[in-house]
């Protein structure tokens, strides 16, 4: 420790003048003042932004200071602040020293300081008393309560200076406790007698206990992940406006001080909150550098693709998990995967359930696909999905913990095999899906009234796996007859509607699937025995998939008049062409938001930065294929092929393909406009026999 003399505090004194004036903080104290001088205050705090990157450029003797011992720094800074308003003129000249606190919110701390990684770390730097930072996701917060933010202590002695005024006023300093503010046995330091508390001038503010997971934030995506499944969180204190300033699921860059806490014969370790600061994402300058590595991959994705961009994504999604299964097995499901990959939860959603016999290898697929999410929390049956309510902090009403819902926000939450699971938690993601929320219950104990319901919105994709070969019951139906849709087991239409899309993996042919078995081991030969056999001329590393995916996932996208109104129109289309006698239409009405946000992602592969109208074809295609898998064969004759067979891929990538979609944009035109027409008509149709009947 530096030995702290009066030349080292007179050289800090210059430097926090100096700092002030470069930085504009004179100018804000000025404008504070002048802001509260019309109404008298007991306390006036200033919150002093401090930049301790440039602070340590400037004084490095100051930087350590505020660094190492922020609280008695604080006070070098509450001396040049009433030094500065005292000279000012700015407040009354009745306003006492003690009526002034000076608040350092640090808003960037060196590399060199603390970082907290683990609820170990937090205890073994208990006793440091500098800042520390802890960078983690919001895992759950308690019911916010009050403490005493300042206080007014006066003499008892009527003759005695400290009965008057505001010579002894008590503010909360961070890392105190509620007793070291509040309390009996303060002396006065005029007379030596007691002081007593004057309730009334009492300042109260409001505080909560937050726990934050710690996580690792790496890779061109920045994605933030857990250091593993049993990763304690860290409590932290929050106060005043910082408890406004947090959301369950958020990740945070949280700078504050470590405090121990006693009750009894327990011992608390806590973070008290200095600032905090939500994570940032990739900003435009790194995602030119990504941009930069990707030229080989964007010139090959594109590498021979028509001007209505029929074959890029199938290029894509061909060479997405090639090394798990063959190029065409579940080319439907990685193009699905791909597009819900790049787009963001929390303005377009596409919750995701493949349903076959394949589900291993479609929950290998998955398991790949997740791992380029910006984040994915890991479930389990025991995992509580929306979350769960307790009181495991003595001063809070209650604590709530978020659920993987939450906890997935901004990424991927993976259910796996939903089939192992019971009907209660199906309920519970049928609900959340449905009503794009998660809700919990207050119950009257925690609330001491009325029971409450808590709603936080859901902001990541749902990816689930349902084996239909392992349901106890299914339902019988010829898998060549095209006009009946695929087995869907025991699963009910409405927690399929709740997903946006359902994957089928199984083909209705037979012999299909009897091809892909036998191409399957073929490829598991080649892939495990013989690695080297044959060797693709391009090849995309997973490093390659990461940074495209990553560029695709920032690539700023806009609807266009054309592609938003062919999606409408086929939305009214086929959800009137499919309307059953009763009328309910086996079309949700939350096939809009999927077809958006289908056309959406599919412009974003393709790095588009707007969603053109043959953006809004391919989308309409892959939703037909859904409809045609689940419901059977429609009037847009469009076939369902999860599956390309490898004698089939060059068609797929080759001028038939593009063929197939153009004369299926033909038709999807024209099936359109014959609805719309229909529709006209039956209006039409209405009006005159309304007007015959009125002459009558």
């Amino acid at each position: 420790m530096q030995n702290w003399s009066l030349t080292n505090r007179l050289s800090c004194l210059k430097s926090i003048v100096q700092y002030f004036d470069e930085n504009q903080t004179f100018d804000d104290i000025r404008r504070q003042c002048i802001g509260s001088i019309d109404h008298e205050s007991q306390v006036y705090i200033f919150t002093i932004n401090i930049n301790l990157h440039d602070l340590y450029e400037k004084s490095v003797l100051l930087a350590e200071k505020v660094s190492n011992t922020p609280v008695q720094s604080s006070n070098l800074f509450h001396e040049v602040i009433f030094e500065f308003i005292k000279c000012q003129q700015l407040l009354p000249t009745s306003v006492m020293s003690s009526q002034v606190r000076a608040k350092l919110y640090i808003t960037h701390l060196p590399c060199k300081g603390f970082q907290i990684c683990s609820l170990s770390d937090l205890t073994k730097c208990s006793h440091y008393k500098g800042f520390v930072k802890l960078t983690g996701i919001v895992s759950g917060f308690s019911s916010v309560t009050k403490y005493t933010q300042s206080t007014r202590y006066v003499c008892l002695d009527s003759n005695c200076d400290g009965h008057y005024g505001n010579h002894f006023i008590r503010i909360h300093i961070p890392g105190a406790l509620e007793t070291q503010t509040v309390r009996s046995d303060f002396i006065c330091s005029f007379c030596g007698g007691i002081l007593e508390e004057t309730i009334s001038a009492r300042i109260v503010s409001e505080k909560m206990i937050a726990e934050v997971l710690p996580i690792k934030i790496d890779g061109y995506q920045r994605k933030e992940s857990l250091n593993n499944q049993l990763t304690q969180a860290v409590p932290v204190i929050l106060r005043d406006d910082l408890v406004n300033k947090i959301q369950i699921g958020k990740s945070y860059v949280i700078i504050g001080l470590c405090r121990s806490d006693y009750y009894e014969e327990e011992i608390t370790i806590t973070l008290e909150a200095n600032s905090i600061t939500e994570v940032q994402k990739n900003t435009s300058s790194q995602l030119k550098l990504i941009t930069g590595d990707l030229q080989k991959i964007v010139s090959f994705i594109h590498r021979g693709n028509n001007e209505n961009g029929w074959r890029c994504i199938s290029l894509l999604a061909l060479h997405f998990a090639n090394n798990i299964v063959p190029p065409g097995k579940m080319i439907k499901l990685r193009i699905l995967l791909l597009i819900s990959l790049v787009l963001y939860p929390q303005e377009n959603k596409l919750h995701i359930l493949a349903i076959g016999r394949e589900t291993e290898q479609a929950l290998m697929v998955m398991n790949y696909a997740k791992q380029f999410s910006c984040r994915s929390c890991p479930i389990s049956s025991a995992t509580p999905l929306n979350g769960k309510v307790n009181n495991k902090y003595r001063w809070a009403l209650y604590f709530i913990e978020g659920g993987s819902l939450l906890l997935s926000r901004g990424g991927v939450c993976f259910f796996g095999e939903i089939g192992l699971w019971k009907k209660a938690r199906k309920e519970q993601i049928k609900s959340a899906l449905n009503s794009n929320s998660v809700m919990l219950e207050l119950a009257t104990k925690y609330t001491e009234s009325l029971p409450q319901t808590i709603t936080f919105p859901l902001e990541c994709q749902s990816w689930a796996i349902y084996d239909v070969g392992a349901a106890k019951s299914q339902a019988e139906s010829s898998n060549s007859d095209i006009f009946i849709g695929c087995s869907t087991g025991e699963l009910t239409n409405s927690f399929l509607d709740a997903f946006n899309i359902v994957a089928f993996l199984d083909d209705n042919v037979s012999s299909y699937d009897q091809d892909f078995d036998c191409e399957y081991l073929d490829f598991m030969w080649s892939q495990y025995s013989c690695p080297n056999i044959e060797e693709t001329p391009f090849e995309m590393e997973t490093d390659d998939v990461e940074k495209y995916l990553s560029l695709a996932h920032h690539q700023e996208t806009k609807m266009t008049v054309e592609a938003e109104t062919l999606l409408q129109s086929y939305f009214s289309a086929s959800r009137l062409a499919r309307t059953s006698g009763f009328g309910s239409s086996s079309v949700p009405p939350s096939a809009l938001i999927t077809l958006t946000s289908l056309a959406v992602g599919i412009a974003k592969l393709q790095l588009h930065q707007v969603v053109k109208g043959n953006d809004a074809v391919m989308a309409i295609y892959l939703y037909e294929e859904y409809l045609t898998s689940r419901w059977g064969l429609t009037v847009l004759n469009v076939q369902a092929q999860p599956n390309i067979p490898s004698n089939e891929i060059d068609n797929l990538l080759g001028i038939e393909n593009d063929m197939l979609m153009e004369q299926f944009k033909i038709r999807l035109q024209q099936f359109c406009m014959r609805v719309k027409d229909s529709i006209n008509f039956n209006q039409h149709l209405k009006l005159s026999n309304g007007f015959v009947v009125k002459e009558e």
